[in-house]
């Protein structure tokens, strides 16, 4: 049921997903409906109900995921198609995860102010729902800068405090750097 995507198949909380309904009978498709569940023991919530009046059906439903759900790894979209004779034909996804969507890191310097050949020192405070693999520190000014970069796929551990030798050179002298994550 889930098209090119195979067994790996995922969703994100706060985004849209596209759930996309093909039938034909011989003589009528009355009626479809879309529901989900987001766990095993759950009942079914309908999302949408068309009506038809051909025998070739089809339609397509956008489903903007709510962002206070629980993080799930047992989501399940369900189709329910009716002809005229009230037959009906039931096909159920496999179960998907739906993933958080928020993400939430500060970074603070320890001080505010630096100087040349001095260590900038700074802590990142991470207070995501997920795990993060992906982390980049740089100092904005003309040109720019990246201080830090780590990639780990399963997850990058915080290290407070991280340091950074500023150069002794006057190449980063700016009374307007900041430091971003």
């Amino acid at each position: 049921m889930y098209g090119a995507w195979g067994c790996d198949f995922w969703a994100r909380m706060g985004e849209e997903l596209q759930i996309i309904v093909q039938a034909e009978d011989d003589i009528m498709v009355s009626k479809g409906i879309v529901q989900y569940k987001l766990h095993a023991d759950d009942p079914w919530t309908a999302l949408s109900t068309q009506l038809n009046e051909s025998p070739d059906f089809s339609f397509y439903y956008k489903w903007v995921i709510p962002t206070d759900f629980a993080p799930t790894d047992e989501a399940q979209i369900r189709v329910l198609l009716y002809d005229d004779a009230n037959n009906e034909t039931i096909r159920t996804s496999e179960m998907f995860s739906i993933y958080s969507n928020r993400i939430e890191a500060s970074i603070e310097p320890t001080l505010l102010t630096y100087k040349v050949g001095q260590d900038l020192t700074y802590n990142i405070e991470n207070d995501s729902d997920n795990t993060i693999s992906n982390l980049e520190v740089s100092l904005l000014f003309a040109g720019g800068k990246t201080i830090n970069s780590e990639y780990n796929v399963n997850g990058i551990v915080i290290a407070n405090p991280y340091t950074w030798t500023i150069p002794d050179n006057n190449y980063y002298y700016s009374q307007n750097c900041e430091l971003c994550g």
